[in-house]
Formats: structure tokens, C-alpha cells, sequence
């Protein structure tokens, strides 16, 4: 129901909170995790809510965006790692 890439966008400082796009995603997060508690939770005995839902939901935004900065540095480390073997490929064939 609610665009996760615009609130791991968010997370990534790509957007700020300022954003209404940003804010209608948390307003249909919650949207969301109001409905799936009703789904699957409402008519049992347990502890989970919908704000825990909510709170689950982004927390994984936020490991989502976790985990993008991470590729996203590794990608370069990688990059350069094959530039570098590039190089030393180049001048020890001189």
C-alpha cells in the first residue's frame, strides 16, 4: 500500500522529513499496518499491535536503507579494486 523506496529514500537523507511525499508514505504505513493487524491479529490474544507493526515495518525501511549504503560502498571499493588490477595489469605489461 505505501512506497517503502521513498521512506528508504528518506532514511538515505534523499528526501527530507519535510517532504509531503514522504509524509503520505508514514501516513499509509500506518494505514497499512493497521489493516494487516486487523488481518491477522484482531480476533486473537496477543500482544502484537498495530504500532508494533508499524514500528516492525520501519525498521526494516531503515535496514533497507542500511543495507543500500553498504552495497553502495562496497561497489566502489570493488571498482576501484578492479581499476587498480587494471592498472597494475597495463604497466607490467610495458
Amino acid at each position: 500500500m505505501y512506497d517503502r523506496q521513498i521512506l528508504v529514500d528518506y532514511y538515505n537523507g534523499k528526501r527530507s522529513a519535510d517532504d509531503p511525499e514522504v509524509k503520505t508514505e508514514f501516513r499509509l504505513l500506518k494505514q497499512q499496518a493497521e489493516i494487516d493487524w486487523k488481518d491477522m491479529y484482531a480476533a486473537k490474544n496477543t500482544s502484537v499491535t498495530a504500532e508494533s507493526i508499524e514500528e516492525d515495518y520501519i525498521y526494516n525501511d531503515q535496514l533497507t536503507a542500511k543495507t543500500q549504503r553498504k552495497l553502495k560502498v562496497i561497489s566502489r571499493i570493488v571498482g576501484l579494486a578492479i581499476l587498480a588490477i587494471l592498472v597494475v595489469v597495463y604497466l607490467l605489461q610495458k
